[in-house]
């Protein structure tokens, strides 16, 4: 089984992590994924004219963000409710 880990940049890595380590940074990561996202609705929601353009990237970029981070938590069956052994 691979270990994967989030470096500096977000990006996903093979290493000597535990998973309970792994789990923490990854719902760690969908944390400020979801904050992200929730924020980039907000702006989007009060822009105006080329803002608007620029939001709706913010939202793509940040919704892609999350769904990338909530497929590696499933791949490795992880759950925020899940007891590591």
């Amino acid at each position: 089984m691979h270990n994967y880990y989030l470096n500096e940049t977000n990006q996903i890595k093979t290493g000597e992590l535990s998973k309970a380590e792994i789990k923490e940074q990854l719902f760690s990561e969908l944390e400020k994924a979801i904050l992200e996202l929730n924020t980039a609705h907000e702006n989007y929601n009060s822009a105006s004219g080329k803002l608007i353009d620029y939001y709706s990237y913010q939202i793509k970029a940040a919704q892609t963000k999350y769904d990338y981070l909530l497929k590696l938590t499933k791949e490795m069956n992880l759950s925020k409710f899940q007891k590591i052994v």
